[in-house]
């Protein structure tokens, strides 16, 4: 998303960008049921982009080489969120350095942008909301945490590895499961055996029969 230098509305931006993000991505306070979204949901995030910052340009998941083509320059604010990694080569630390050298202010959450904002915070890289924290201190550390397939216009194929952990833990502590099968779960998700780790859809998990869990009184 790039916002151009200039426009009124940048500078609500660092006090407005949480209202736009949590409107798209899917953090760990907001895990979803782990279905592809429809298009109309995609068309649906950037209308609310636009109705919350007007000016800003919506773009797809990023790729290598997409931000050199922004044409953005001195005062433009460019939002990481969701990239492409494994169809083709991820957007590039350099790249990111590139623009923050000619003065542009690069802003990362929720995916990619959250792992690349905790990379490059030594070079003035923003990071915004629960995911980069956790990148930034260490309570993440694998990148296939936040790695999720799309396809060429956008839509995700698979769930975030740390979307699937939240909605593990609130199953345990809302009772509908026990906590040793919270950590059974967990460890099929890490471990399943595929590539860049990630996991089939969850109906195809080889997940033991589990008997109800007790309920507290």
């Amino acid at each position: 998303m790039r916002i151009r230098a200039g426009h009124p509305i940048r500078e609500l931006l660092s006090e407005r960008v949480k209202a736009v993000v949590s409107g798209q991505e899917r953090t760990p306070d907001r895990p979803d049921d782990g279905r592809a979204p429809p298009r109309t949901t995609l068309r649906r995030g950037r209308i609310r982009t636009t109705s919350l910052l007007p000016g800003a340009v919506c773009h797809p998941p990023v790729r290598h080489g997409d931000l050199l083509q922004l044409a953005a320059g001195p005062g433009d604010t460019v939002v990481i969120i969701d990239g492409l990694w494994h169809q083709c080569a991820p957007v590039r630390h350099k790249e990111i350095l590139v623009l923050l050298d000619s003065g542009v202010r690069v802003l990362g959450t929720a995916s990619m942008g959250a792992l690349r904002a905790a990379e490059l915070a030594p070079y003035g890289m923003i990071g915004i909301g629960r995911i980069y924290e956790d990148f930034r201190t260490g309570a993440l550390e694998a990148d296939d945490e936040v790695a999720v397939l799309h396809t060429p216009d956008g839509r995700a194929l698979t769930e975030a590895l740390v979307n699937l952990r939240t909605a593990i833990r609130r199953a345990a502590a809302s009772d509908r499961i026990t906590d040793a099968q919270a950590r059974d779960l967990q460890a099929l998700a890490v471990n399943c055996p595929t590539p860049a780790g990630l996991g089939p859809p969850w109906p195809a998990l080889p997940v033991p029969p589990m008997s109800p869990a007790p309920s507290k009184r």
